[in-house]
């Protein structure tokens, strides 16, 4: 009885704590937790951003938002060295109900050759968004797009 207890508590332990499978430089195979960053950063406001340059490959699994915090959660090679995020936006508001603005997030590797899939949630302040007159606004993402609803 005791075996089948502690079988069934390592069990639920290990479901509970989300790990993802990689593959390191060797090929062989490990196991890689979604690091979320603690600092909450604001996005960038640039009329003249390059909305095509986005700097380092990654791939963007979801994006949430709550209050006026993005989470934009991403995977991308890497591991030796940090790696660093900006979301940036030109401000300009596309003609919809609600008032769409595109975002572009930018990834500097810092000439990071490690070949490790990594799993981070970036988060952003995007108040600065606002758009006047609306509460809502959709903000777009490469393909996704969520609402934003500010107070």
């Amino acid at each position: 009885m005791k075996k089948h207890l502690f079988i069934i508590r390592a069990f639920s332990f290990a479901a509970c704590h989300q790990k993802e499978i990689t593959k390191t430089n060797d090929g062989a195979s490990s196991t890689n937790t979604v690091k979320t960053e603690e600092a909450i950063n604001e996005v960038i406001i640039n009329a003249s951003v390059d909305m095509n340059d986005k700097g380092a490959a990654y791939t963007i699994d979801s994006v949430k938002v709550k209050d006026d915090i993005l989470s934009v959660f991403v995977k991308y090679s890497g591991g030796c060295k940090p790696h660093n995020w900006d979301l940036i936006s030109n401000g300009k508001y596309s003609k919809s109900l609600p008032p769409q603005i595109e975002v572009v997030l930018k990834h500097a590797n810092n000439n990071d050759n490690c070949r490790r899939l990594s799993f981070r949630e970036l988060k952003f302040n995007v108040a600065k968004l606002k758009y006047p007159g609306n509460k809502t606004i959709a903000i777009k993402l490469a393909d996704k797009e969520v609402h934003y609803t500010s107070k």
